[in-house]
């Protein structure tokens, strides 16, 4: 499965529907109005469009004595004319199915769900199948499951997955704080609206480089190419040997469409205090070049990084990168404070990148996706190399 994909596809879901907080019955606390609602709604769902049996559903209750299942047991076969869904097989599957609870006795029935594979129980109910059975199982809080039905298995299916069970099981051990149930929603409720996937693109980058005092300095352009065929981003690449033209690239990036959530600056570091960038064209930059370079733009650089590279600001404190990100309203800036060379910086900012596409959302970043970077810092795997370039990673409101 390729996890990225997944955690993208999720977080794309979240920035569609919000985090939907679906919280089933509490099954200890069920009665059996309740469990008969469900599963009359688990019934006709199946085969028909949400929004269908979502506007109709109360004249199915009111048709259906408000779920009684004393008057449901005893009431006669219902005429196709007056069933607001008009599907008679599945109005008499759901009734005979309420007269086997009714025979046996609720509370046994339900001490009988209580047992070890109580879902299978379900099964056994008319007008519930092999797919259904999660979606009653997830509804009444019988198991925290998820509803492999043909929505989550295209999910799935995107994200390489073996099938639906296996994405939401990742998600969920990715994102422990939702259930699997809240995230099948979640995932669901983004498709039905899009009636498509959720977008898994890699935030893109736009890349502006200069020249290195190196010979054997090779240009980001070719790895990032690489990097973003594979994640399906898009990618810009620009070079500048002078002031005017670094400025100009600047702008370029702020009107162009909003896939460009990354802008990569890849320069050598300044030699003057308070400059990214000296020697181009006898000039350098700034962070307040690049602040008033930016102002007019027309998508704006909010959820956006910028990453300096090499040429992080000798002297600038956080606090300046912080009135910086105010300014700009830029997710987050990150750079090496200390003296890299051009190979170490290009090897980091591939694990940065992979980072980022593994968070970011169809070109879009926010302060808490540019957050979900701090492993690199802080991590068992990446820290030590972190620390010793001086990678710093400022996230805004942070």
């Amino acid at each position: 499965m390729d996890e990225g994909k997944a955690r993208r596809m999720f977080a794309a879901a979240r920035d569609e529907v919000g985090d939907v907080v679906y919280e089933p019955f509490v099954f200890a606390d069920l009665n059996d109005q309740e469990f008969l609602g469900e599963y009359c709604w688990v019934v006709f769902a199946s085969g028909f469009r949400y929004t269908v049996v979502r506007d109709r559903f109360p004249a199915i209750r009111d048709l259906f004595q408000s779920f009684d299942l004393k008057s449901l047991a005893d009431m006669a076969p219902v005429e196709r004319d007056r069933l607001p869904i008009r599907n008679k097989r599945k109005a008499d599957g759901f009734l005979a199915g309420c007269r086997m609870i009714a025979e046996e006795g609720f509370d046994a029935f339900k001490a009988r769900l209580s047992e070890e594979g109580g879902v299978e129980v379900l099964e056994q109910l008319p007008g519930i199948g092999p797919i259904t059975k999660h979606h009653l199982a997830k509804n009444i809080g019988l198991k925290d499951t998820a509803k492999p039905d043909v929505w989550l298995a295209r999910c799935a299916e995107a994200c390489g997955a073996a099938d639906g069970h296996e994405l939401v099981a990742f998600l969920h051990e990715a994102h422990p704080s939702f259930k699997k149930q809240q995230i099948d929603t979640i995932l669901w409720d983004c498709c039905q609206r899009l009636q498509g996937l959720p977008p898994m693109a890699a935030a893109g980058v736009y890349a502006i480089e200069g020249a290195w005092p190196t010979p054997e300095f090779m240009p980001a352009s070719e790895m990032l190419r690489v990097w973003t065929r594979a994640n399906g981003a898009s990618l810009a690449v620009e070079s500048a040997a002078t002031r005017e033209e670094l400025l100009g690239h600047l702008r370029s990036w702020s009107e162009a469409d909003a896939s460009y959530g990354v802008l990569y600056l890849r320069f050598p570091r300044s030699g003057r205090d308070g400059l990214l960038l000296d020697g181009i064209g006898g000039a350098g930059v700034s962070l307040e070049d690049i602040a008033s370079s930016i102002e007019q733009a027309v998508y704006g650089s909010e959820n956006c990084i910028v990453h300096l590279g090499p040429c992080w600001p000798r002297s600038a404190t956080t606090k300046d990168i912080e009135r910086f990100l105010e300014r700009t309203g830029f997710a987050a800036v990150s750079g090496y404070a200390s003296e890299v060379g051009w190979a170490e910086s290009l090897a980091f900012d591939l694990l940065y990148l992979e980072r980022l596409a593994d968070v970011a959302v169809g070109g879009w970043l926010r302060p808490e996706v540019a957050a979900g970077c701090r492993d690199l810092l802080d991590g068992a795997r990446h820290g030590p190399l972190s620390r010793s370039l001086g990678f710093r990673l400022v996230v805004a409101g942070a």
